[in-house]
C-alpha cells in the first residue's frame, strides 16, 4: 500500500509547478483531509493541527500508512513552522510513533469523502482511506497544476508572436540577400540588362517557388480582407489586409483554445465545489493569459519598436496587432474579474473583499483597460485625438500600477515577471524618443562652446490651404530618406507635449559656409538664391478650346526663396540640412499653426519646433524598372521625396543607383492653386524629363478659373492622353509643335478613373516588355483612404489577371 501510494504521489508531483518541497505534499494532503473532520474538545484549527491528541494521532497514523520517511520529515518541518507562527509546539511524529503499531492502526475507524458531509464530531482518532488520501492529494495540487497549465499556455502566446515576427524577419532579410535584390548600386548595367532579358517564365523548382510567391502576394498580402475597405472605415472600423486578418483571426482562435474547456474539475475536491472549481480555474487562466499578452501589447505600441526595422513592416501593421491584442487582453481580464466575483458571491465574501488591496486595485486595472479599448475606437479617435492620447497614457499608467498591487499584495513577486518588462519597454521607448530629440535639435561645438539649435520657418498658402514648414535641424539628421516621417513638437506652447507625425516632403544638404544647395554629384553648385530663378517661369495658360482669361502664373518665387533663406541663419557647424514638410491644417495643433501664420504681417513665422525622427521604412521603388506613383491631396508629400531621389540617383556620375527607367506620376488634388505652388518648387525639376510622365488633376474649380489649363514648361514632355482611362474629366488638348522645345502639360478637371489608369499603364508596360513574361512594375499610392483603397483594388485585379511583376506599396501621410 505504501509503495503504490508513493508511486501515485511521485506521478502527481510531476504535475506540480510550484512547491517549496515536493516531499511535503504527502503530509499536506493528510493535514488537509484530517482538517475536514471535527474532534471532541472544540479545539481551534491551529490547536487541532499542532497539539490536539486525537487529531495529531490521526495525522501521524495516516503518515505511517501513506508516506515515506523523507516525506514525513519534510511535512513535519512545514507543520512545525506553522505551529510556531501560532505560538504552539507541534507534537512530533517521533513522539507518537511508539503507539502506532499495526493493531492500533487496524482499530481506527476508516473515513472517506462522504463522511465529511456528516459533520460528525469524533471522540477518537481516525484513519483516512486511501481514496480520501488520493482526493486530498489531488485537491492540493490541482490549483498549482491549473496555474502551471495557464503559465505554459502563456508561453504559447509568446511562441505565436515570436513565430509571426520570425517569418517577417526572414522574409525581409531574404529580399536583401537574393540576387539583384540588394542595394541597386551593387548591380551594374550589364547585370541589370541580363535581369531584364526577355524570355518565358522559369520552370521547375524556381517556377513553382515564383508561382507560390505570386499566389501569396496576390491573394493574401495585397488585397483588403473583403471588399474595397482597408484604409476606409467600415462602420467606424478599420479593415486589415487579408494577411493581417489571417494573423489576427489565428490570434483570436489561439486565445479561445487556450481559454477552452481543458480544466480538471472533480466532485471529491476537498476545498471547492464543482462550480467553484470551474469559476476559479477559468478566472485564473484568463487572468494569466491577459498578463501574458501585455508585453506584446506594449512592444507593438512603441515608436521605437525594433521589430519595425527587423521585419520592414509599417507602424500601422503593428498598430493593428496592438489594438487586437488589447481587446483580447481586456476581454480576458473582464472574464477573470467575473469569475472571481461569482465565486466570492457564492461564498458570501464579495462585499468584504472591497477593503482588500488586491481586490480593488484589480478592479481598477480592469476598468481602465476597458476604457482604453472603448476610447480607442475610430469614432472617438477621429473626433478627439488629443483627448484619446491623454487618456491612453494616463490609463496605461494606472493599469500598470493597479496590476502590480493586484498581484504583489496577494502573490508576492510571482507575477512580476509579466509586469517589469512593460516598465522596461516603456522606459526604452521614452528614452529613445528623448535621445532622438536631442540628437536632431541640438549640436554643441566644444571648440568655441557654442550651441546650434533647430531653426524653423512656416508659411501658409491660403489658396492651397497648406502650411509649408522648412526646418534646419540643429544637428545633421541621420540619412533622411523617402517614406520617412518625423514627429514635430512645439514645446514653448501651452500643450508643448503634443507631437504629431508628418511625412518628409523633401530634403537637401546645405553648405553652411556659402549658402549653396547640395546637388547630385557631377552637377555644379550654384547659389541657392539663383537656383530657382534660372529655371524658366512656369505659368498656367488656358487651352485654346476654352475662353481666354488672364494667365494664372506659377511664380518662380525668387524673392520668397531669398527671404526664407535669410530667415534661416546659416549653420556654423559645417554642412547642414533643410527638411521640408507640407501640412494640411485640420483641428488642434495644425489649425493653431495656420492661425499663427495668418496673424503674421509677412505671412511667415519662425516657431520653436523640435523634430523627432526619422521613423518609417523606405519602399523599394528603385528596384523596379517602371513605377507608378498615385497621390491625392497632401499625399504629394510622400511622392516628392521619391521623385527627388530618382533625380539624384539618375544623375549620379558614378553610375545610376536606381533600376527605374520610367515613372508615371498621377496627382489628384482639390485645389489647382496647390499644384501651382508645388509645381513652381519641388516638382519643377521633373518637367521635361523623358523618364517621368505627369498627370495632374484638380477636382474643384471656381468660376474664376479657366475651363482648361496647362503648365508651360519650356521643355518637351511626352504626355499620353489615355481617354479610355478617364471618367468625369473635362479634357483639353495638349498643344505642342513638332520639333519645338516648348510644350504644355495639362491639368484636367475632375476625378480620373484610377482603375483604368493603372490597368492602362500595366498594359503599356507589358507591351513594351516584348517577350518578357513578367515586367517589373511598382505602384505606390498615398492619399485619402478612398483613393488608396481604389488603387489597391486596381492592382489586385491586375495581379489576379496574371501580372506577376506588379507590386503594390502604400504610404500613409500626415
Amino acid at each position: 500500500m505504501k509503495v503504490s501510494l508513493g508511486l501515485l504521489a511521485l506521478l502527481a508531483q510531476g504535475l506540480l509547478v510550484r512547491a517549496d518541497d515536493p516531499d511535503a505534499q504527502c503530509i499536506a494532503a493528510i493535514t488537509l483531509a484530517i482538517g475536514k473532520f471535527k474532534f471532541a474538545g472544540n479545539s481551534s484549527a491551529n490547536a487541532q493541527l499542532c497539539t490536539d491528541k486525537l487529531s495529531v494521532v490521526s495525522t501521524w497514523a495516516a503518515a505511517k500508512m501513506y508516506c515515506t520517511s523523507n516525506e514525513i520529515a519534510a511535512g513535519q518541518k512545514v507543520n512545525s513552522k506553522t505551529c510556531k507562527k501560532a505560538g504552539l509546539q507541534l507534537v512530533s511524529y517521533q513522539e507518537i510513533l511508539p503507539f502506532l503499531n499495526d493493531d492500533f492502526i487496524a482499530s481506527l475507524p476508516v473515513v472517506d469523502f462522504d463522511d465529511i458531509k456528516l459533520h460528525h464530531k469524533w471522540n477518537q482518532s481516525i484513519l483516512i482511506s486511501p481514496t480520501l488520501y488520493r482526493d486530498s492529494f489531488m485537491t492540493n495540487i490541482m490549483t498549482d497544476r491549473e496555474d502551471g497549465i495557464a503559465k505554459r499556455y502563456g508561453w504559447a502566446i509568446y511562441g505565436f508572436w515570436g513565430g509571426i515576427l520570425l517569418i517577417g524577419i526572414i522574409n525581409h532579410w531574404l529580399s536583401y540577400l537574393l540576387p539583384f535584390q540588394r542595394n541597386p548600386a551593387l548591380a551594374d548595367e550589364e547585370s541589370i540588362s541580363k535581369s531584364r532579358k526577355p524570355g518565358p517564365r522559369p520552370s521547375g523548382l524556381l517556377g513553382v517557388s515564383n508561382s507560390v510567391q505570386h499566389w501569396v502576394r496576390t491573394n493574401l498580402i495585397t488585397p483588403a480582407a473583403f471588399g474595397l475597405h482597408h484604409r476606409r472605415a467600415l462602420y467606424w472600423c478599420t479593415i486589415p489586409t487579408r494577411i493581417q486578418t489571417v494573423v489576427v483571426v489565428l490570434f483570436y482562435v489561439l486565445n479561445v483554445i487556450l481559454c477552452g474547456p481543458t480544466y480538471t474539475v472533480f466532485r471529491e475536491n476537498l476545498k471547492l465545489s464543482e462550480a467553484e472549481q470551474a469559476w476559479r480555474y477559468i478566472a485564473d487562466r484568463t487572468g494569466i493569459l491577459s498578463y501574458a499578452n501585455l508585453p506584446w501589447l506594449w512592444i507593438f505600441a512603441g515608436r521605437n519598436n525594433i521589430f519595425i526595422w527587423l521585419t520592414g513592416w509599417s507602424f500601422s501593421t503593428f498598430n493593428i496587432f496592438h489594438r487586437h491584442i488589447a481587446r483580447v487582453a481586456t476581454v480576458e481580464a473582464i472574464v477573470h474579474s467575473i469569475g472571481y466575483s461569482v465565486r466570492e458571491v457564492y461564498l458570501h465574501k464579495y462585499v468584504g473583499l472591497w477593503s482588500e488591496t488586491y481586490w480593488y486595485t484589480g478592479v481598477l486595472a480592469m476598468f481602465t483597460m476597458g476604457l482604453m479599448v472603448w476610447f480607442s475606437f475610430m469614432w472617438f479617435r477621429v473626433r478627439a485625438y488629443e483627448l484619446f492620447l491623454l487618456i491612453h497614457i494616463v490609463f496605461a499608467l494606472i493599469t500598470l500600477v493597479g496590476l502590480y498591487y493586484h498581484t504583489s499584495s496577494k502573490s508576492g513577486t510571482e507575477y512580476s515577471p509579466y509586469l517589469w518588462p512593460l516598465v522596461a519597454i516603456w522606459l526604452f521607448d521614452r528614452v529613445a524618443r528623448l535621445a532622438r530629440i536631442v540628437y536632431c535639435n541640438l549640436h554643441i561645438k566644444f571648440g568655441d562652446s557654442s550651441m546650434v539649435t533647430t531653426k524653423t520657418t512656416a508659411t501658409y498658402w491660403k489658396d492651397a490651404n497648406l502650411v509649408r514648414l522648412e526646418i534646419m535641424p540643429g544637428s545633421r539628421v541621420y540619412n533622411p530618406a523617402p517614406g520617412q516621417h518625423y514627429f514635430l513638437y512645439q514645446p514653448m506652447k501651452f500643450k508643448g507635449w503634443e507631437n504629431h507625425p508628418f511625412t518628409l516632403a523633401s530634403y537637401l544638404d546645405l553648405d553652411g559656409a556659402d549658402g549653396t544647395i547640395g546637388v547630385p554629384a557631377g552637377e555644379p553648385k550654384q547659389e541657392a538664391t539663383e537656383k530657382v530663378a534660372e529655371v524658366p517661369d512656369v505659368s498656367l495658360t488656358p487651352s485654346t478650346e476654352s475662353p481666354a482669361p488672364a494667365p494664372v502664373p506659377i511664380h518662380s518665387d525668387k524673392e520668397g526663396q531669398e527671404q526664407r533663406l535669410q530667415h534661416h541663419p546659416k549653420q556654423t557647424n559645417g554642412p547642414g540640412q533643410r527638411l521640408v514638410f507640407m501640412i494640411r491644417p485640420a483641428d488642434g495643433w495644425t489649425k493653431r499653426l495656420r492661425d499663427q501664420c495668418l496673424e503674421s504681417p509677412t505671412g511667415a513665422i519662425h516657431p520653436k519646433i523640435l523634430i523627432e525622427g526619422p521613423y518609417g521604412e523606405k519602399s523599394p521603388l528603385d528596384r523596379f524598372e517602371n513605377v507608378v506613383i498615385i497621390v491625392g491631396g497632401s499625399g504629394i508629400t510622400a511622392a516628392i521625396s521619391y521623385l527627388q531621389e530618382h533625380i539624384r540617383s539618375s544623375a549620379n556620375t558614378k553610375g545610376s543607383t536606381t533600376r527605374t527607367r520610367h515613372i508615371t506620376f498621377i496627382w489628384i488634388t482639390k485645389q489647382a492653386a496647390m499644384i501651382q505652388e508645388i509645381a513652381a518648387r519641388e516638382l519643377r525639376p521633373l518637367f521635361g524629363r523623358s523618364d517621368v510622365q505627369i498627370h495632374l488633376y484638380a477636382t474643384s474649380r471656381n468660376s474664376k478659373e479657366p475651363t482648361h489649363v496647362a503648365v508651360q514648361t519650356g521643355r518637351h514632355a511626352d504626355f499620353a492622353d489615355k481617354s479610355a482611362a478617364l471618367s468625369d474629366i473635362e479634357k483639353s488638348s495638349v498643344s505642342s509643335t513638332a520639333g519645338s522645345s516648348d510644350s504644355q502639360l495639362e491639368i484636367s478637371w475632375g476625378r480620373p478613373n484610377l482603375r483604368g489608369l493603372v490597368h492602362s499603364v500595366i498594359n503599356t508596360v507589358r507591351q513594351d516588355g516584348g517577350d518578357e513574361a513578367d515586367p517589373k512594375l511598382a505602384v505606390m499610392a498615398c492619399g485619402p483612404a478612398a483613393m488608396a483603397d481604389e488603387v489597391r483594388a486596381a492592382v489586385y485585379s491586375a495581379m489576379k489577371a496574371g501580372n506577376r511583376g506588379v507590386r503594390y506599396f502604400e504610404e500613409t501621410f500626415g
